[in-house]
């Protein structure tokens, strides 16, 4: 990857920006990188990447879309094939390069008209990793997987050796802090981690809460009661109709119509 590698002026104030492709991963500065000579991600895969001059035209665009699939713009005056390492996010790279303790959360991005189940399949094979999800999508497909961080270097890079992704990168941590937003909702940063609206009895038992927005999803999982169904509409009629059995959400109303 060393002919990858930015030129002296790539990260100076002067730099040529006409040279440079700016990745997630890296800046490759094209007049250091052979394209004849440069190693394809997959023998046969296909991928390339193409840099324009300046901003790209409608014309260049529809030239280049007569003979190939643009599958994201870059903004031609240079074409190299696509290599594995262009596909590891930065963020990716530095996590694996620490073989961190815990298991880490990993998203590969897959090219939309790529089978999404092959690379699934092959994560599976993954030592250290398991598949937790995969959807085929009309931009871009995704499996995710859960990596032991002593295995994640591997796993990124024998990812970004699939012809099939496009992109790879971690996830943050998810977890629930109930028990800190609790108290700062109530009484700010500075009162000594205080409740004081649950130490005047209220807890929501039995309280209606009106919230204005631009909409609710009442479907969805969070608000949605499987017993009673979705609570009733009132739209735009003045209506106040409620279902006060409702685990949640009991009505929606529509205040207007556009």
């Amino acid at each position: 990857m060393a002919a990858c590698a930015p030129g002296a002026d790539a990260t100076g104030p002067d730099r040529d920006r006409s040279h440079l492709i700016e990745l997630g991963s890296q800046i490759i500065d094209t007049r250091l990188v052979r394209p004849d000579t440069a190693p394809a991600s997959t023998t046969g895969d296909g991928y390339v990447l193409v840099k324009f001059p300046g901003p790209v035209t409608a014309a260049q665009l529809q030239a280049l879309s007569a003979s190939a699939q643009i599958y994201t713009g870059l903004g031609a005056s240079w074409t190299g094939v696509y290599r594995p390492g262009y596909k590891i996010a930065r963020g990716a790279a530095d996590l694996a390069a620490l073989a961190p303790a815990d298991t880490i959360t990993v998203m590969a991005t897959v090219f939309p008209d790529a089978d999404v189940s092959r690379v699934a399949a092959a994560a599976a094979q993954l030592p250290g990793a398991t598949v937790v999800g995969a959807d085929a999508g009309q931009q871009v497909s995704r499996v995710r997987l859960r990596v032991a961080g002593a295995d994640l270097a591997a796993a990124t890079s024998a990812l970004a050796n699939l012809a099939e992704v496009f992109w790879i990168d971690v996830e943050g941590r998810r977890q629930l802090l109930n028990d800190t937003t609790i108290w700062v909702g109530q009484s700010g940063l500075n009162a000594g981690m205080t409740t004081p609206v649950f130490d005047h009895g209220i807890h929501g038992e039995g309280q209606v809460v009106g919230y204005i927005d631009t909409g609710i999803d009442a479907d969805m999982c969070y608000f949605r009661d499987t017993a009673r169904g979705l609570p009733p509409t009132n739209a735009c009629d003045g209506g106040t109709t409620v279902d006060l059995n409702q685990r949640k959400v009991i009505g929606v109303d529509f205040l207007t119509s556009t």
